[in-house]
């Protein structure tokens, strides 16, 4: 794999950025991205609750808890409203 020149790579990220913005679903992912890089998070969440999201997160990651994606939660849901 070829690594690319500082000048390619913004480039790329350039013609990735101009198909983002044409989404707006990706572009509100990539607008929370900027926000977190350049540090003007105005996060809802307290610094209790994250702090709540990272001890899961480290928990989950170590394997003492487990979880579920997203498709299978929603399968999970539409299979027990089909009494």
């Amino acid at each position: 794999m070829q690594k690319l020149s500082l000048q390619e790579r913004r480039n790329k990220l350039m013609e990735q950025f101009h198909e983002i913005i044409q989404d707006e679903e990706k572009m509100n992912h990539l607008e929370g991205i900027f926000t977190d890089i350049l540090g003007n998070s105005n996060s809802t969440l307290s610094e209790k609750q994250w702090q709540v999201v990272e001890d899961r997160h480290a928990e989950y990651k170590a394997g003492k808890i487990f979880g579920s994606s997203w498709s299978e939660v929603k399968a999970e849901a539409r299979s027990k409203n089909e009494v």
